[in-house]
């Protein structure tokens, strides 16, 4: 079993390596294979749903050339404004 704290977290990792297939699962939308997925002590699945939605936040980075994403520079002006 592996446990991830709370907070903030960024997720990454190199193409094909599951980090979509990962968020799909903890936001329910996508069914473990196999195993039992967690989130904030709810098991992750259908009964669950909406509590674990309304408990998580997921904010997706395009990235784009050169590694700069204007996407993520308005979000990080946006937090700095208070919205």
């Amino acid at each position: 079993m592996k446990a991830i704290g709370s907070g903030i977290f960024g997720l990454l990792g190199r193409n094909g390596s599951g980090k979509t297939t990962l968020m799909r699962i903890l936001t329910t939308l996508l069914k473990p294979t196999k195993g039992k997925v967690t989130v904030l002590d709810m098991e992750v699945n259908k009964a669950n749903q909406n509590s674990i939605k309304r408990s998580i936040g997921y904010l997706l980075l395009l990235l784009a050339h050169n590694g700069h994403s204007l996407f993520f520079k308005t979000a990080t002006n946006m937090i700095g404004q208070g919205v």
